[in-house]
């Protein structure tokens, strides 16, 4: 049974990323009808309601940062927001996060935000990177990684990954990295 649903999740992801959601969402919901009671189900569900999301208000999203700050994605109308999942085990994520920096860096005073969602499993790893690298945004950690509420309910399977939210709070853009996030955050502050 896991090869039957492992092929058709290959294939859901890889229609959601060459930008054919409705084929992705008729694959989603087949994983979560026939095989409900595999893991995969719920971040099938997750991915039915990112794909629902896509230009539509993005949310609920609410958690209290490792520093201790409430995050409510619904405070940061009036901003561009990328809703971004990483690790600091995952390459391309290291990759991209000088770019990310230097886009935060920039953008920040035109109204850019980033909230992350960290997948890593150990806190004090975790706290030294974002110490080293002067990471001043809001970080979502729990230490479960891939098994985080967050990764299931929003359907992630691959990092990076960036939702990009615009200033009235709709989901404008998914599958994101590096100049490609760039790009497209350009664009929405321009709009």
């Amino acid at each position: 049974q896991e090869e039957a649903w492992s092929a058709l999740w290959a294939v859901a992801q890889a229609c959601e990323v060459r930008n054919r959601p409705e084929l992705a969402k008729e694959l989603y919901s087949n994983l979560t009808t026939n095989f409900s009671k595999c893991d995969v189900a719920d971040t099938a569900k997750g991915c039915l309601r990112r794909l629902g999301m896509l230009g539509k208000e993005f949310g609920p999203l609410k958690f209290t940062a490792l520093d201790g700050k409430e995050v409510d994605v619904a405070k940061y109308r009036g901003k561009v927001v990328a809703v971004y999942f990483w690790a600091t085990w995952c390459r391309n994520c290291l990759r991209d996060a000088p770019l990310i920096h230097e886009a935060y860096d920039r953008y920040h005073r035109l109204g850019f935000e980033i909230i992350a969602i960290s997948l890593d499993r150990d806190k004090d790893t975790l706290q030294k990177f974002l110490a080293e690298h002067e990471i001043p945004w809001p970080q979502y950690f729990d230490g479960k990684a891939w098994d985080s509420e967050f990764i299931k309910s929003w359907g992630v399977s691959l990092l990076p990954e960036a939702l990009l939210v615009d200033r009235k709070g709709v989901l404008r853009k998914m599958h994101l990295e590096g100049e490609l996030l760039v790009d497209a955050l350009e664009q929405l502050l321009d709009a």
